[in-house]
This record gives structure tokens, C-alpha cells and sequence, in this order.
């Protein structure tokens, strides 16, 4: 019970958002204009007339995202898929690569609510040792997979 109560207490979370002892820091001010452009966002503004537009565009702009993500795109749901699809296929083709995720660990501080890791969840934890690595390497192998995520 001590360790929960441990666990929900903020000060003892690591903000993942700031640098580690260690890091290289990178000096940027992209995430603030990110959040000021957000804050910013005012979905009503926008009009069929305005997505429209943004389709019709090879090559979307800031503005374009905005009116395709406006309650305005609702009625072009399909062009915007289709939109989307020849645009992967353009950068990507026709492919799709396959990863093997290898887990060393699954101990986490964190409270990702979609992941079978989180710390609230009630699972047994283990971390593999270096032969249990190489072993799970060779399973991966004979499987002819060749990309592995780490």
C-alpha cells in the first residue's frame, strides 16, 4: 500500500517532458509554438468552402490542417481518407514493414493508460538478463523477421 501511495505522489513521477542529467540539450521553442498555435485554434471558423480549398492543395499548409481537423470536414470524411491514402502511397508505396518488439523490461513509472505496462497495472514485473536477450534474439531470427524494436 506504501508503494501505491508512493507511486501517485508527483514529486516522485519523472516528467519525461524535461531533460535527464546527461541529455544534450537541444534549444528549441517549437513545443511553444505548438501549444500557442493550440491554444490559438478556433475550429469554427472554418467552412465547407475552406476544406475544399485545403484538398485541393498539393501540399497542405499549417491553415489546411486546421480546416481539415474543423468540424467543417465532417462531410468530407471520404475525399480526406482517400486524400490520405494516395499521400501514404506516394511517400511509402505499397508496403508494410513488419517490426518484432523486444522487451527487455516491463517495469515503468508511468500511467499510460493504453499500455498492459503501467505501473498501476498488477502484473508480475521481470527484466531479462543478458542470455534471456540473446535467447529471444535467436527466437526472433529464426522467425526470418529482420527488424527488431527495441
Amino acid at each position: 500500500m506504501d508503494e501505491e501511495i508512493r507511486e501517485l505522489k508527483k514529486e516522485n513521477r519523472t516528467d519525461h517532458m524535461k531533460y535527464m542529467e546527461g541529455m544534450e540539450v537541444l534549444e528549441s521553442d517549437i513545443l511553444e509554438q505548438v501549444v500557442a498555435r493550440m491554444e490559438a485554434y478556433d475550429y469554427e471558423k472554418y467552412t465547407a468552402k475552406d476544406v475544399k480549398a485545403a484538398l485541393s492543395h498539393m501540399e497542405c499548409t499549417v491553415e489546411d490542417f486546421e480546416a481539415l481537423l474543423s468540424p467543417a470536414a465532417l462531410p468530407f470524411i471520404e475525399e480526406m481518407a482517400q486524400r490520405a491514402k494516395e499521400e501514404t502511397r506516394k511517400h511509402f508505396g505499397n508496403s508494410v514493414y513488419m517490426f518484432t518488439p523486444l522487451y527487455i523490461a516491463n517495469y515503468c513509472e508511468n500511467f499510460c493508460i493504453y499500455c498492459g505496462f503501467n505501473c498501476h497495472n498488477k502484473i508480475k514485473r521481470a527484466k531479462l538478463n543478458a542470455e534471456e536477450i540473446e535467447e529471444e534474439m535467436k527466437a526472433i531470427s529464426e522467425t526470418g523477421l529482420e527488424e527488431v524494436l527495441i
